[in-house]
């Protein structure tokens, strides 16, 4: 299950005791709340100081408002407050018992904080074209190189002219490749010859001859934007009657470098498969480089010898001598990505796909810290939470330990006992 930061608040929260979760029934204007519903946590045989002076977080339409300090009032079931801005019908609701934590402020933090305790593998294509050496920084998430573990070849490139080097001057279009309408070539691409620069009318694609063989094919094309423009890699399964079926990946429109990748199982019938790079926005351009095509159902793959990863003051290096022409595959160790810290609704429905026990320890541990540590927590309530932070302190690390056990069992990927 993919958890969202509103989960892994409320399923932390909940069970460290600090956060209270439900959905009003009604509300009065844009300043309370009321929650008769049977599993209300608003009692009305509580007691007032129970939950006045705490923290509510509310979702008011596609924004979120925190407001501190607020009036409990069991006798109604309700929760007054400074005015929200927008809250309407049955909005969903958070009371927070520790409202010095903020919901929208620290907990986001503590969360990527936990998140990035966590490792995952993620395999990356990278052309080998024999240039000896790699430079890294097209892959902004290696940060250091203990995080590239492994290098594959995974089997040659079935794209003539992957790099676009074979472009003389003069030429409309890398040769090899066709081409619609006029093209753009944009030189000195870090680690290749060339990309090619295309706009919505324009498209470059190349046809491969395919066998009577039932096959899985994979994909994968670098792709730089603007933060509007959108490329777009589509691989084509065709026959002399033209496309039968595709498998498409389309970048997402916010201005960063992106990997697409797609793949296809393509029938025993399928006699030429297309691959094509093109932009999908209109008025925008797109750079285009280093697009691979594979047969995964080969099983081919092996490692690369000798694979070294160095830092220097330009970035992370990749030196590895290899036959030009073949895909490869990087096995990398990441942290999940965070989150992020923006105050929307959307933001906060945002999912990671760490595993949803494992992050709940990790945020439980940096939660408790926080709260241990925090000045103008009790001394009292420090010593609790204190005591809190060492059982879930060894609820992380078993989880922790048998996480990253289960990766370095998978041996297509990782050698055994590579990973303490």
């Amino acid at each position: 299950m993919a958890l969202t930061r509103r989960q892994i608040r409320a399923n932390v929260g909940g069970k460290i005791g600090i956060v209270r979760t439900g959905t009003a029934t009604s509300i009065t204007g844009t300043t309370a709340i009321f929650d008769v519903s049977d599993d209300s946590p608003l009692d009305p045989g509580d007691i007032a100081e129970r939950l006045s002076g705490s923290g509510l977080l509310v979702v008011a339409g596609s924004n979120i408002g925190y407001r501190q300090n607020v009036t409990y009032v069991p006798a109604t079931q309700s929760i007054t407050f400074a005015a929200v801005t927008g809250l309407t019908g049955t909005p969903y609701y958070e009371i927070h018992l520790e409202p010095l934590l903020h919901p929208l402020l620290d907990w986001p933090v503590l969360i990527d904080e936990a998140l990035a305790l966590i490792r995952r593998i993620v395999l990356k294509n990278i052309l080998l074209t024999g240039r000896g050496y790699y430079d890294l920084a097209h892959w902004s998430d290696i940060t250091g190189s203990e995080q590239v573990r492994r290098l594959y070849d995974v089997g040659p490139n079935m794209l003539q002219n992957g790099d676009f080097s074979a472009w003389p001057a003069g030429d409309a279009s890398p040769r090899l490749w066709t081409a619609t309408g006029t093209i753009g070539r944009a030189n000195a691409v870090l680690n290749y010859g060339n990309g090619v620069i295309l706009d919505a009318t324009e498209a470059l694609h190349q046809d491969i001859v395919m066998g009577a063989t039932r096959r899985m094919i994979r994909a994968s094309v670098w792709v730089d934007g603007s933060a509007t423009a959108a490329g777009r890699l589509t691989l084509d399964a065709r026959t002399a009657a033209g496309s039968q079926y595709t498998s498409v990946a389309t970048a997402v429109a916010d201005g960063t470098r992106q990997q697409l990748t797609v793949e296809l199982e393509v029938a025993a019938w399928i006699t030429t498969l297309r691959l094509q790079i093109t932009e999908t926005v209109g008025g925008q351009s797109s750079t285009f480089w280093a697009p691979m095509v594979y047969d995964v159902s080969q099983g081919h793959r092996h490692r690369v010898h000798p694979f070294t990863t160095l830092a220097a003051d330009t970035g992370m290096k990749l030196y590895v001598p290899s036959g030009a022409g073949s895909c490869g595959e990087m096995a990398l160790l990441l942290p999940y990505a965070g989150l992020g810290s923006a105050a929307t609704d959307a933001a906060d429905v945002a999912t990671t796909a760490a595993p949803d026990k494992l992050i709940e320890a990790a945020v439980a541990v940096q939660v408790l810290a926080f709260l241990a540590e925090h000045p103008q927590v009790p001394t009292t309530s420090k010593a609790e939470y204190a005591t809190a932070l060492k059982l879930w302190g060894g609820k992380f690390r078993q989880r922790i330990r048998l996480h990253m056990r289960r990766i370095a069992k998978t041996q297509s990927v990782w050698e055994a006992g590579e990973i303490n």
